[in-house]
């Protein structure tokens, strides 16, 4: 990296709360998203810049309205920044609802050479006292750092603190620091009683792990990844669902409903895009799954439905398998029936990264 020609961080605009502006200035929750265009937000985070900023309007949206095309758009604008060397960094704007699964989508699509940074707000942007702009100004000057030390990778920052894209998760709806990215310090510890390192030794814990070849392995073996171009040019990604196991599961369930509507498809292949590709079914305790999905579970398994299991709780899990049993024997019949255990693989990742990783291995 020569310093002498990055001096520009380009931020490219998504919209999400941080772009809000209040229907009723007497209520901080009425608000829209993705109403301030990122120029906006650019001009004034300038005033207390020490670098170049470039804005970029990708989308203006509600997070919660993420879709892939948007998503295609955002890759395909970061790589332009990759190749370009009058660029130090990438600062992404965007919605705290769906930060979590654009994070790692980057990460897992973009082999970054230099930092890029996802940030947003819980206030809009014409609050009494927005939250916009200090996180902004946080995040330039993790780039800063991160460009500083040669040292490139993808986060997300937040209330002054940097998470990686594989852990951070949206947990509090109620402060200005919704994600969490590691489990809860114990009582007592440094973490617990407010004492936290300063950004810049957040970064570069950060960086010395994203550089660690084992940092990202997941428990469950994805597979291959497709390459950001082929990620783009799907116009149809595969259709991955998300189903909890929970008590008092009957036995005609969703996946009942998934199972019915797979078999329709099936018999009606020109709608055979729309059919069930994927499930990541979330599981309490170590991700074990209510009996009640058993049998419809082995069904859409037979049928071609890559599934992945994850845990409820969001830390301590990942690595074990799930067995769930199958029966080829039909009931009442004079052949014996035989039992052999199908294993599913555990993934420590939440539920949401879970759906895209599968996503992104279908596509591959």
């Amino acid at each position: 990296m020569n310093s002498s020609f990055m001096q520009k961080v380009v931020v490219l605009g998504t919209g999400g709360t941080i772009a809000g502006l209040r229907d009723d200035p007497k209520d901080p929750n009425s608000y829209q998203a993705g109403v301030v265009s990122v120029g906006d937000l650019v001009s004034k985070a300038a005033k207390t810049s020490q670098v170049v900023l470039e804005s970029r309007q990708i989308a203006q949206i509600d997070s919660k309205d993420m879709n892939h095309g948007i998503w295609s758009q955002l890759l395909l604008a970061i790589d332009n920044c990759m190749r370009d060397d009058g660029v130090m960094g990438v600062l992404i704007t965007h919605g705290t609802d769906t930060m979590e699964e654009t994070a790692y989508l980057i990460a897992r699509l973009i082999k970054p050479n230099k930092p890029v940074v996802l940030t947003g707000a819980m206030k809009p942007f014409d609050a009494h006292e927005p939250d916009g702009p200090k996180n902004m100004q946080d995040a330039l000057w993790v780039i800063q750092a991160l460009f500083a030390a040669s040292t490139p990778c993808v986060c997300v920052v937040m209330h002054g603190v940097v998470h990686s894209p594989y852990k951070v998760q949206k947990l509090n709806l109620q402060s200005e620091a919704p994600f969490y990215s590691n489990a809860p310090a114990p009582q007592g510890s440094q973490e617990a009683l407010g004492v936290m390192a300063t950004l810049g030794e957040q970064a570069s814990t950060l960086a010395l792990e994203w550089g660690h070849p084992h940092a990202h392995n997941d428990s469950f073996n994805w597979g291959k990844t497709p390459t950001l171009f082929a990620f783009a040019a799907c116009n149809t990604p595969p259709r991955v669902e998300i189903v909890m196991s929970h008590s008092t599961m009957g036995e005609h369930n969703m996946l009942h409903t998934l199972l019915a509507e797979l078999k329709h498809f099936k018999l009606n292949s020109p709608n055979s895009h729309m059919a069930l590709k994927g499930l990541v079914l979330v599981g309490p305790g170590a991700g074990n799954l209510h009996q009640a999905l058993h049998a419809p579970l082995v069904e859409l398994m037979q049928l071609g439905v890559r599934t992945v299991v994850t845990q409820r709780a969001p830390w301590g899990g990942g690595g074990k398998g799930i067995r769930v049993m199958l029966n080829h024997g039909q009931s009442g019949s004079q052949s014996q029936s035989k039992e052999e255990s199908l294993e599913l693989g555990i993934s420590a990742l939440s539920p949401v990264k879970a759906r895209v990783a599968l996503m992104l291995s279908l596509m591959a």
